[in-house]
């Protein structure tokens, strides 16, 4: 009885090892697409995150312009201050006893790494080249957060302000060349749009 199907047998085993390749092909073709669809999302968040921390560069920035004017001008004060929403901000003014006091200032925006750390193990499966500058950028947001610790220190309590201005203005030009690098990895743009939320 079984003889009648053996000429079949090599037949049948051809035609389910066909449909096992074509079955792994479009699986593969199917996580293939997954995968750029996730490295796609994540580069889109993280470009999102570097959009942030470009508005806390700014924003310290303008604190250490700040610190030139309070050091160059007597009677000029600043302050760090927390509003009933939670958000930090500084200001500055210039005590003089025949006026107001002006008083100028800005957010002191909060440095934003969310998405990279949260995704750092399939960032470095998916796109090695990736994964080497947010490694990079990682750090440098790590020296930003140091900067703005600083930034509230000197504030509160100057000290040797004249050689943390310098310092903190060198530091925060490498880290926007770190930023914007990543930036242009994940966007394809070179200028990031700082975004405030």
């Amino acid at each position: 009885m079984f003889e009648a199907f053996s000429p079949y047998v090599p037949v049948t085993v051809i035609g389910a090892i066909i449909l096992f390749i074509i079955r792994e092909v479009l699986e593969f073709r199917r996580r293939r697409g997954a995968d750029q669809r996730k490295l796609q999302a994540i580069r889109h968040f993280i470009a999102r995150d570097l959009e942030l921390c470009q508005s806390a560069i700014r924003s310290y920035r303008g604190v250490l312009e700040a610190f030139k004017r309070v050091e160059m001008e007597p009677g000029r004060q600043i302050r760090i201050f927390v509003e009933p929403s939670g958000r930090l901000h500084y200001e500055h003014w210039c005590e003089d006893e025949d006026e107001t006091p002006f008083r100028s200032g800005g957010m002191f925006a909060p440095v934003v790494n969310t998405f990279a750390a949260r995704f750092m193990l399939d960032i470095a499966t998916l796109d090695s080249e990736l994964y080497k500058q947010v490694e990079s950028t990682t750090d440098e947001l790590s020296e930003l957060k140091h900067i703005k610790g600083s930034l509230m220190e000197q504030a509160e309590r100057p000290i040797h302000r004249d050689g943390f201005i310098e310092y903190a203005a060198i530091e925060l030009n490498d880290i926007e060349k770190s930023i914007r690098s990543l930036y242009k990895i994940c966007t394809g743009l070179d200028e990031i749009k700082p975004r405030i939320r």
